[in-house]
């Protein structure tokens, strides 16, 4: 079934319709094989968008998963909600995702703010501005990258709301500018450019 699934995704991309195979995709994020799931997530991600009804059948999976020991299984349903996120599939996962901010592994927790972000978009997440103060100071530059977008959005519609952060983000920048980050930041030997 993953090998069909994928050749869906390539009838898709060439332009024709495969809408056939979409209920198949929904159907392989439930398997306990973690390479079919991600196949699953990866179609539904690309073949469903926020508007069809099929995220419905999705949304307890994604909640099991996002409670998953597999760290793998857990970013699958968190890059599947950045792109399939809607009003009722925010507010049945959204308290799932906030405990990840406080997960182990910085990579789930750099993806909960993304989606984060993606829920503040769609509808105003209850104390969002604590929660990115919180993810602006985490040890891992990737989740800190990730908090300043919330702000760089939120500063623009209302700058002298945020002039307690002056500080912070000055350290940020000297931490960027001493080459204090870790080498993988740098960018042709330029440090960060893009945060």
């Amino acid at each position: 079934m993953k090998e069909l699934l994928i050749r869906a995704i390539y009838v898709e991309m060439l332009g024709h319709d495969a809408s056939f195979a979409h209920i198949y995709a929904v159907n392989l994020t439930q398997s306990k094989n973690l390479l079919v799931k991600r196949i699953g997530y990866l179609a539904a991600s690309l073949f469903i968008d926020e508007n069809s009804e099929m995220i419905i059948l999705m949304i307890s999976t994604m909640q099991k998963d996002l409670q998953s020991r597999n760290h793998l299984e857990v970013i699958a349903a968190l890059n599947c909600l950045a792109k399939l996120s809607n009003q009722s599939v925010m507010l049945a996962v959204q308290d799932g995702v906030t405990a990840l901010l406080e997960h182990q592994h910085e990579m789930i927790r750099k993806k909960a703010v993304m989606v984060l972000l993606k829920f503040n978009h769609i509808m105003p997440v209850e104390q969002m501005d604590l929660k990115m103060k919180k993810s602006l100071c985490d040890k891992d530059p990737s989740v800190m990258a990730c908090a300043l977008n919330y702000f760089q959005e939120q500063i623009k519609k209302n700058p002298a709301g945020y002039t307690d952060l002056v500080n912070h983000f000055v350290i940020i920048l000297k931490q960027i500018i001493e080459h204090r980050l870790p080498r993988d930041y740098d960018y042709h030997r330029i440090p960060a450019p893009w945060v």
